[in-house]
């Protein structure tokens, strides 16, 4: 085998790994794939889109795993948290605040990996069509009080690139309900 073939294997393994890293993907993957934003050691918040089943109706789910030893985070908890979620569409130089998210029942939850919280709402894609370039670039911002450090800590989700124009029932598919072609 060639010495450029042996090297081709690492160096595409190792750009691979720099795509993960820098977060660097696909143009545009399901708004129901976890778009995250972490830091390796301290956070991991993410946001996902579904379909409700209803004609332009999504469910935006955020959720972010802030780590720390689980007495530290049922501590905070127990001193209250306060955690709130805004959905912001995002555009280069210019952010629009599109939506606030509300605390899941059951959430948050202290547990081994540390705090944990998910945020949620339903919303019609007219709200979440935040320009009118053909794709929708939305990300969340989640806040929690932190009783420790007496500030606030907020982590940014990844950004979701999805067109969420509300569409129409398509009259030769009548099954069409989220998104048509």
């Amino acid at each position: 085998m060639k010495l450029s073939r042996l090297l081709a294997a690492p160096v595409f393994a190792g750009a691979m790994l720099l795509t993960q890293i820098a977060g660097i993907g696909p143009a545009q993957a399901a708004p129901s794939d976890p778009h995250c934003n972490y830091d390796f050691r301290t956070f991991n918040a993410c946001l996902r889109f579904f379909g409700t089943g209803q004609l332009n109706e999504w469910r935006a789910v955020a959720g972010q795993d802030a780590f720390m030893s689980q007495r530290s985070a049922q501590e905070k908890i127990d001193h209250g948290t306060n955690f709130r979620a805004q959905l912001f569409g995002d555009d280069g130089n210019r952010r629009t605040l599109l939506a606030d998210l509300f605390l899941a029942p059951g959430w948050p939850a202290a547990g081994p990996g540390g705090l944990s919280a998910e945020l949620t709402r339903v919303l019609h894609g007219s709200t979440l069509n935040e320009d009118t370039d053909g794709n929708d670039e939305i990300y969340a911002e989640i806040t929690y009080w932190d009783f420790v450090i007496n500030d606030n800590v907020t982590h940014r989700t990844g950004t979701v690139v999805h067109e969420f124009a509300p569409r129409s029932e398509v009259p030769d598919d009548p099954g069409c309900r989220v998104i048509c072609p």
